[in-house]
């Protein structure tokens, strides 16, 4: 079945086949909907190997995979030839969705719909004010991936502005134990001494691809990587470095938590070896 491909141009949808229209009020009306997003420069998609390997399990476990896009070829192609028709060499972010729609048979399928929207930063570019972080106390994660699997699009809804009014530019996810899973939107990190704290993946935490490419660059650098299912709020007040990261922004580095102040050393580290490795490629 051929795959239903679409580019955002100017404000608008512009399909390559089909109708727009109808694939969206799929998707509308849809609980089966795998969004992911990438982050490309140029035509090259940083981490492409590891994002696609946590795509095709997300296929593969939420049964939307087909052979077509199981195969590397049949998502990265559609990609290179959306950014240029799009003219977009500078930079972009490509969002991908997934759902089960039925062929021109009447047999179920899964279509696939891929949108562009121009980035103006080709690197990653590293957040010229810290973040704060602060504990989303009118929400406890629910053990499942709430960001990157089948989902609605607004899974927090309205529950954590409160905090945002307040100064809070992220917030920190726990679970009904009190252990930290991740962020609002991003994986988290802590760093003591020569150690290097992150939640374990079996917390139920979104897969990015980041992540492990973070987890890499931390230990050429000579971190010891710890992924531990006990981390708990309190530990943010005996850390001297905390980020967290994710696949579109990149590291974000963490001025404070509450009264605490941090400082800023591996996220520019490890942040500039990404860059650099994008470059050599």
């Amino acid at each position: 079945m051929k795959a239903k491909q679409y580019f955002y141009n100017n404000g608008s949808y512009e399909p390559v086949s089909d109708s727009a229209g109808e694939f969206f009020s799929l998707l509308a009306g849809e609980n089966t909907v795998l969004h992911k997003c990438w982050r490309t420069s140029g035509t090259r998609v940083p981490f492409f190997s590891e994002q696609f390997t946590l795509l095709k399990k997300d296929l593969e476990r939420n049964h939307l995979s087909g052979t077509k896009f199981t195969e590397p070829e049949s998502v990265l192609l559609p990609v290179i030839k959306l950014l240029h028709k799009n003219r977009v060499f500078k930079g972009a972010i490509v969002h991908f969705f997934f759902t089960r729609i039925m062929d021109i048979h009447e047999l179920p399928g899964t279509g696939m719909v891929i949108l562009s929207e121009s980035h103006s930063n080709e690197r990653f570019i590293i957040n010229t004010s810290g973040y704060h972080l602060g504990l989303l106390k009118d929400f406890v994660h629910p053990g499942f991936d709430i960001l990157g699997r089948i989902n609605r699009l607004d899974p927090y809804g309205k529950s954590w502005k409160k905090d945002l009014e307040q100064g809070i530019d992220a917030g920190i996810i726990v679970n009904s134990e009190g252990t930290v899973v991740e962020c609002d939107d991003s994986c988290i990190f802590l760093i003591g001494g020569d150690k290097i704290f992150t939640p374990s993946p079996d917390l139920g935490g979104s897969e990015r691809a980041i992540r492990n490419v973070i987890l890499s660059k931390a230990s050429e650098v000579g971190l010891k990587v710890i992924e531990t299912r006990m981390l708990e709020p309190g530990h943010l007040n005996d850390a001297d470095e905390v980020f967290i990261a994710n696949d579109l922004e990149g590291i974000r580095w963490v001025a404070g938590y509450g009264e605490k102040r941090y400082f800023r050393n591996y996220s520019n580290l490890i942040l500039n070896m990404i860059n650099s490795d994008w470059e050599k490629s």
